[in-house]
């Protein structure tokens, strides 16, 4: 492709989200109707360079038109929504499997320093709703789950540089920044 016909896709995707007029219920959107005009002129090209025949050509156009008749929504809009709310999504599941790894981390480290099963420490906080380190300071070992949450983080941190995914320096920093909040974690009033 060459970079003026790039520039041009380019500034019709802008185009195409930023004008997501509707008309009437039933009737092809703006967006629907400039993205055919963009098509058929595509197709057109497409037959010029040999890429597609003349019959090719038709029938993906009349595939297209027939799709958006079809659809009560702007399927142009949402083609290209689709990929911004999927990104989203893949983004947001990432926290919540991150967030998950975390808290079994952190019961695995208090089910080892207090000799608890998982479960067990599982059905404590629940019972008692209370979060791991609530039920750490209520129990007399907060001190000691800090220490091993901060050694646990280190010996992770530790991993990632050995295996290049961070630096000694980046590690040092998350080291001292994990250490300075837990260390403010307390319960007294």
């Amino acid at each position: 492709m060459t970079k003026k016909f790039k520039l041009f896709i380019f500034l019709l995707v802008i185009f195409f989200t930023v004008n997501t007029v509707v008309y009437a219920a039933g009737n092809m959107s703006k967006v629907e109707k400039e993205w055919l005009d963009f098509y058929k002129a595509l197709m057109e090209q497409r037959v010029k360079d040999g890429d597609v025949t003349k019959e090719q050509a038709k029938v993906k156009i009349k595939e297209l038109e027939k799709q958006i008749k079809d659809s009560d929504e702007d399927i142009i809009y949402k083609k290209f929504t689709r990929k911004k709310v999927d990104a989203q999504e893949k983004r947001r599941d990432e926290k919540v499997r991150m967030m998950q790894e975390r808290q079994e981390r952190l019961i695995r480290l208090y089910a080892s320093i207090t000799s608890l099963s998982i479960d067990e420490v599982k059905t404590k906080c629940e019972q008692q709703d209370k979060t791991i380190w609530q039920l750490a300071y209520s129990e007399g070992v907060l001190n000691e789950f800090k220490e091993a949450v901060i050694n646990d983080t280190a010996m992770r941190l530790k991993e990632k540089v050995e295996n290049g995914v961070i630096t000694q320096e980046k590690a040092d920093k998350i080291l001292a920044d994990v250490t300075d909040h837990i260390s403010k974690i307390g319960f007294d009033q």
